[in-house]
């Protein structure tokens, strides 16, 4: 019983944390415009993506 009302709490604190996050980045977006959409495309909401860091040398070739 114990572990239902556990499960009940935490899906509510997770909605929660959506609904204000999503707020949050309709602020962002009223604020900074353009420059934020591009930035929100770029970077997911809650989690990282786990993929390699590319960057450039002074030659201007990517390396990985």
């Amino acid at each position: 019983m114990y572990r239902t009302w556990a499960l009940l709490i935490l899906f509510l604190l997770l909605l929660a944390l959506y609904r204000r996050a999503k707020r949050e980045e309709e602020v962002l977006e009223a604020a900074f415009g353009e420059a934020w959409r591009s930035y929100a495309a770029r970077v997911p909401m809650f989690l990282p993506r786990w993929r390699r860091r590319v960057t450039m040398t002074r030659a201007g070739q990517r390396r990985h």
